[in-house]
């Protein structure tokens, strides 16, 4: 146990043949003495003290996981983890220094069970950090690889009473996994299932039995039949929802399972004491009927939500563009279809979108995303990159090793890091009211029974009955189903949502804020003029390979309409000769690389060095001061200035053009929404966007990122719901403070893991679309909350009146969630039609 003795303190040996307080194994004369309790070795000792830092030693009152040893558990069958192409396999993300790797645990159940995993630094301080994802029941885990293994860090959760699902095709896109707890379930339905019918059929003779020929030693004996088969239903087919309600109870909550347990276990003890009294045979029928029917919902809900998982490996379409490499030619293709082997560039703030090996000399690799580690890392030719690292400074020609996995960049965007200020939402509510409910239930099935008690079988059905009914399943389910839909329904309409907590809030727009460079304005149509000193042909290739490293939209305007046609329309103009004569324009860029070195500043431009030569292409301020000259002002146009070794060479005009559709997409906006726009660039299109915008207060220039922030903050204040709308870079602060950040992607993939949603650009004029689409879903949740609330009243009414069995509620409740859910799903296919265009 030396790995933990830094986070112990001196033991004290006795010799003993007590029992270990954490694992209950026998203490021997290693035993260990803390707080007068005894512990067979260092590690239980001290999973025991991290326990009670926090006051959850109830662990051991129930928790049968605690029966596992440190000193007696066996690690060594998980050797094979360390093989290199087994490790492999399994780590997402490895610097030399530090790795990454999730793992699913099926034992995870409870708060305690997250506390202590996400606490797993205290016995092993190799590992760095771990978060628990407790829906998925699966725990991502950080470590320094240079002091502890794969293997290690493996056996410590087994020691735990933790151990891992281990399937190495379980990094493989696109796999089946399989679900254990699927398994288990299934076997609970089948049990269920046959003690229904033969209990069923021990009950016939009685219903049936008018005249009274069946003898009283066969009633007996069909009735303790009945207990035998009804028994290992209770014990086993219905224990989740023992457990569940145990659970919640001891944190001081009243889960949705409660209900249903009284219920069950008041039909099971009821017909245990009329049968062993001699009273009657009992409701055993109904009893195991109840769990059937109650199991046969629980499948169906947990395929609904399986089904609904956000960050699922499904084909929806994620909308970011990667440039790939074929026969010398560059053309831009969705992550979705790139392959192993498949050669890519990937320019300076763009994000590696799946694990694959260095081609170029050198590059420099932000890994904030999967680490949380700022410091960019120098890597070289041969070397991994994985997986949601971003390039930094000069582009990367990188190959394809592994396949993208969507389900991996959702999590990373989903990252705790990026997330936003929590806001009260439809989804809040239902949790909420989710809980009241119960409570409410609760009450009125202790009220209905007692005022039937005076007919005590009456008074059983009745308690049954209510608590059972009145599950307030379909309530829950409404939102995360109706939503979901909708967040599917729009990645297949290439607006991808962060999550389904986007769609209300997207709803509640009522100011959008618009960059103007790259969002209203398109890349590929622009016009493009040079007007400075004659540049040599090698000069021309640097400003290419310099342009080819950035993702500014002006960058890749200059790249498309300049440096990439050949026909005689794009031209250049010099000032000798009047400015006057044509030349063709350079060669496409050459991803030069190699040991040049380039760098984007937000706000102002590129700059870099080539060969011993220095470049610099930007805003006129920040040419002007670089080269301590005036740069001449260009009213009529966008511009990039260019500097080479420190001498002013002239500048790239831009004449803007602007998307299509322009025009009915701020007609139909208008009066719903508030309308502003904001840009770094100068004003010359002010006359040309004052009809969109329509008020001259509403259009800001010369706009630095912190002034965007800004802009998006004073909004806010002024209690409006704001969404903004940019490219990702030079607007990551507003995206970030917006309620709804929207990044438009265009042959990029350099988008901001602030943004709460990705639009392909050239859906921008389907905007209005897609907000009122968001807002049929919120009535869509509404009137599937109300449907639910109906069902309940009426259920309710019928069962308190005694004139619903436990049987029949126990087949209408998974029907009122069925109900819901065909409601919202046929709600939504209605309009997916004219939301998805093919």
């Amino acid at each position: 146990m030396n790995e933990y003795a830094a986070t112990l303190t001196a033991p004290l040996i006795a010799k003993t043949d007590a029992l270990c307080f954490h694992c209950g194994e026998i203490c021997d004369r290693d035993a260990v003495h803390a707080d007068n309790k005894m512990f067979c070795c260092a590690g239980c000792k001290t999973v025991f003290e991290i326990l009670q830092e926090s006051n959850l030693c109830t662990y051991y009152d129930f928790d049968e996981r605690a029966k596992f040893t440190f000193k007696q558990a066996k690690t060594s069958r998980f050797e094979y983890l360390d093989d290199e192409s087994v490790r492999r396999a399994l780590i997402q993300f490895s610097d030399g220094t530090m790795a990454k790797t999730t793992f699913r645990l099926p034992q995870i159940h409870c708060a305690s069970c997250i506390w202590l995993l996400e606490n797993l630094y205290k016995i092993n301080p190799a590992i760095l950090r771990s978060e628990v994802n407790f829906l998925k029941k699966e725990i991502a885990i950080t470590f320094r690889e240079q002091e502890a293994k794969l293997s290690e860090v493996v056996g410590l959760l087994t020691k735990l009473g933790y151990e891992p699902e281990i399937r190495l095709d379980s990094v493989t896109v696109g796999r089946k996994e399989a679900d254990l707890s699927n398994r288990t379930l299934y076997l609970k339905i089948g049990l269920a299932g046959f003690a229904f019918g033969n209990v069923m059929i021990f009950s016939f003779p009685d219903y049936l039995d008018t005249t009274a020929v069946l003898s009283a030693q066969f009633k007996t004996l069909f009735a303790w039949l009945s207990v035998v088969f009804s028994t290992p239903v209770l014990v086993y087919s219905a224990s989740d929802y023992f457990v569940s309600s145990w659970y919640s109870l001891r944190q001081r909550k009243i889960s949705l399972d409660v209900p249903v347990a009284l219920g069950i276990s008041a039909l099971y003890f009821r017909s245990l004491y009329d049968i062993l009294s001699g009273v009657g045979t009992g409701y055993l029928d109904s009893f195991t009927g109840l769990v059937f029917f109650l199991l046969i919902g629980k499948i169906f809900q947990k395929k609904t939500f399986d089904s609904l998982s956000f960050d699922r490996n499904y084909a929806a379409y994620f909308p970011l563009s990667v440039a790939r490499l074929q026969n010398g030619k560059e053309e831009y293709v969705p992550v979705s279809k790139l392959q192993t082997g498949d050669e890519i560039f990937v320019r300076n703030c763009e994000l590696v979108p799946a694990d694959s090996v260095l081609k170029s000399a050198q590059a420099s690799i932000d890994y904030s995303f999967v680490t949380g580690e700022a410091d960019p890392v120098e890597v070289n030719s041969g070397a991994i990159i994985y997986a949601g690292g971003r390039v930094v400074g000069a582009g990367a020609k990188l190959v394809v090793s592994k396949a993208v996995s969507h389900s991996y960049l959702t999590q990373l965007w989903n990252n705790e890091a990026f997330r936003k200020e929590k806001r009260t939402s439809l989804l809040d509510i239902s949790d909420a009211f989710g809980k009241y409910f119960t409570i409410i239930v609760t009450a009125i099935a202790t009220g209905a029974a007692i005022y039937w008690w005076p007919d005590v079988s009456k008074s059983l059905s009745v308690f049954t009955a209510v608590l059972i009914i009145a599950c307030p399943c379909a309530l829950t389910l409404a939102a995360p189903f109706t939503l979901g839909a909708a967040v599917a329904i729009f990645g297949k309409a290439k607006f991808y949502l962060k999550n389904v907590g986007v769609v209300p809030d997207l709803a509640k727009l009522n100011a959008i804020v618009f960059d103007k460079t790259g969002t209203l304005t398109h890349a590929g149509q622009a016009q493009v003029r040079f007007e400075g000193e004659p540049l040599a042909e090698a000069e021309r290739a640097m400003i290419a390979e310099s342009l080819q490293h950035s993702t500014h939209p002006l960058s890749r305007q200059i790249l498309s309409n300049f440096f990439h046609h050949r026909d005689a329309e794009v031209t250049q103009s010099f000032t000798e000769n009047n400015g006057k004569e044509p030349l063709r324009s350079a060669a496409p860029p050459l991803y030069l690389c190699g040991e040049n070195t380039f760098q984007e500043v937000a706000g102002k431009g590129i700059e870099g060095n080539i060969d011993g030569h220095s470049i610099a292409l930007g805003s006129p301020a920040w040419i002007s001061e670089r080269t301590q000259t005036t740069v001449p002002p260009q009213n009529n146009a966008s511009t990039v200035h260019v500097e080479i070794d420190g001498r002013y060479r002239g500048g790239f005009q831009i004449t803007t053009a602007y998307r299509a559709g322009l025009a009915e997409l701020f007609a139909s906006l208008r009066g719903a929404q508030d309308l502003y726009l904001i840009s770094g660039d100068n004003d010359h299109e002010r006359t040309h966007l004052m009809p969109l915008f329509q008020q001259a207060e509403n259009l800001a220039f010369y706009q630095k990122p912190e002034d965007k922030l800004r802009f998006v903050k004073q909004l806010q204040e002024e209690h409006k719901v704001v969404g903004m709308i940019g490219d990702g870079l030079n607007d990551a602060g507003a995206l970030q403070q917006s309620h709804v950040g929207i990044a438009l992607t265009e042959d990029t993939s350099a988008f901001t893991p602030a943004c709460d949603a990705i639009l392909d650009a050239e859906q921008l004029h389907r905007l209005p679309v897609y907000i009122n689409f968001a807002r049929y879903a919120l009535r869509v949740l509404i009137a599937a909350f109300l449907l639910s609330l109906v069902y309940n009243a009426i259920g309710l009414a019928l069962a308190v009146t005694g004139q619903l069995s436990p049987l029949v509620t126990a087949i209408f409740m998974p029907l009122s969630s069925w109900s819901v859910v065909a409601v919202a799903w046929g709600a939504m296919k209605i309009r997916e039609k004219g939301i998805v265009q093919k």
